[in-house]
């Protein structure tokens, strides 16, 4: 009975288009269907990835350890078929090492965060390249002056974790 009743309402609906208004609607739900297969082809990789690159100086957080890292998070994992760029920028806060310590509230260290933008590119389990925006590496602070070995740290709910581009518009070097 839902079924019909659906049905009945969708035949109502389009019926009561005029032939020119069901063509515009047709027409504008193929251009966004084209805008959005062309997005990716339109997609620049951001600057960024043309500055110069920055190095680590921490054995443990070698190239090899963050790709690593960043398979080992579900997050990225899932998507995630071959890093084939890892770029560390710029520093985040010039006076610190590799490292910031981060304190709780009562001045107890909390965490390390590593203190580089870090990007990637790769190919996706769909066979799609992407470009990612900062991804931070942290140690949990497990006490005694000891940390825990470095991961990815949690991104925010809302945060792009990566962006679609052509293929051909990523620059081989």
């Amino acid at each position: 009975m839902k079924t019909k009743v659906l049905r009945f309402f969708i035949v109502l609906m389009v019926s009561t288009l005029s032939c020119t208004t069901y063509g515009q609607l047709l027409s504008n739900l193929k251009d966004k269907a084209k805008n959005k297969m062309g997005l990716s082809k339109q997609t620049k990789l951001p600057d960024v990835f043309s500055e110069p690159e920055k190095s680590l100086t921490d054995p443990e957080l070698t190239m090899f350890k963050l790709d690593s890292c960043i398979m080992a998070n579900e997050d990225y994992s899932n998507i995630i078929q071959k890093i084939t760029k890892i770029h560390i920028g710029s520093k985040i806060e010039a006076e610190y090492g590799d490292w910031r310590l981060l304190k709780n509230d009562g001045g107890l260290p909390r965490s390390k965060c590593a203190n580089r933008e870090v990007y990637i590119i790769f190919k996706g389990k769909d066979d799609a390249c992407y470009f990612s925006s900062i991804i931070y590496f942290v140690k949990d602070y497990t006490g005694v002056g000891t940390f825990d070995p470095v991961r990815v740290g949690s991104k925010q709910k809302n945060d792009v974790v990566f962006t679609k581009i052509a293929c051909e518009n990523i620059p081989e070097k």
